[in-house]
């Protein structure tokens, strides 16, 4: 059983997601520091990286609007070796057929 620290961490992402999927823009930034930064996987070859609630604000709200269709489905959660880490293994898919994915019969 997680101790306190690691439920209260894996609250805060749930709520995180379930924030992302309503594509709620204030709800995601409430969760978030001022200090705040997103690295984006795109563009290609190296993404783009947003600091500060300003830029990340305006990325999620450019994100929703142009992919209505966006969620998260969380694939695994796991804590790191440094304190303040906390990694999450996420795959974000869009509304179309077969989504969200089905479990393999």
């Amino acid at each position: 059983m997680p101790d306190a620290e690691t439920r209260a961490t894996l609250e805060v992402i749930s709520r995180f997601n379930d924030e992302f999927n309503r594509h709620d823009v204030d709800g995601v930034m409430a969760l978030m520091t001022a200090d705040c930064v997103f690295e984006n996987t795109l563009p290609a070859p190296d993404g783009e990286r947003f600091e500060g609630t300003a830029a990340v604000r305006t990325f999620w709200r450019r994100f929703f609007q142009s992919t209505p269709g966006a969620r998260f489905e969380t694939e695994c959660s796991a804590g790191m070796t440094r304190e303040d880490t906390f990694g999450e293994s996420m795959c974000c898919g869009y509304a179309t057929a077969g989504w969200p994915r089905s479990s393999p019969t």
